[in-house]
């Protein structure tokens, strides 16, 4: 096997002197991203520290009198607080809510029977009205029947009337005679 010579042209590829300037000057290979991503986090780790102390002397401040303030309160509900009027005022306020309830639901149903008694007066008003106008026609119609006959039949009526105003004041007069 025969060795290949070497060439110059593989360790110094560069023919011009603008392409070595320029391979000079190129940075460096950049650093992985996730590198970067690393270094940040440990450079930003101290002041994070310092944040989370002093949000925990912060919470500790807060929270040890809260506790204590509410400790005390359960103390003085246990000495001072009567158990049976608590269990009264409770009572109280269940038969309270079921007035409340049976006085809304009267009122549903009072509000209910106001629709259907408005709208029943609404129907009978309007059928009283169709009663009124049907017997003035009934009336109108016995108007002038009564004119018609009346006409028609003038003198025998007031005969008729004449005869038993006559027979009515005889029955009275001889009545009047017998007492």
């Amino acid at each position: 096997e025969e060795e290949e010579p070497l060439h110059e042209d593989s360790f110094f590829h560069w023919e011009e002197e603008s392409t070595l300037f320029s391979d000079l000057m190129e940075e460096a290979p950049e650093e992985d991203k996730d590198e970067k991503m690393d270094h940040l986090a440990n450079s930003l780790q101290n002041s994070f520290d310092l944040c989370g102390k002093d949000l925990k002397k912060e919470i500790a401040e807060t929270l040890v009198p809260t506790v204590n303030h509410v400790k005390a309160l359960y103390r003085v509900l246990e000495e001072k607080v009567d158990m049976s009027f608590g269990k009264g005022i409770i009572l109280f306020n269940n038969a309270c809510k079921e007035a409340e309830v049976m006085a809304i639901k009267e009122q549903d149903d009072l509000a209910r029977a106001y629709g259907m008694t408005r709208s029943n007066i609404e129907d009978l008003l309007a059928r009283l009205k169709e009663a009124y106008a049907s017997r003035d026609r009934l009336w109108t119609e016995f108007e002038k029947s009564i004119n018609i006959i009346g006409t028609t039949f003038h003198p025998p009526v007031s005969k008729n009337l004449l005869h038993y105003s006559r027979t009515y004041l005889g029955n009275s007069e001889e009545l009047a005679r017998k007492n």
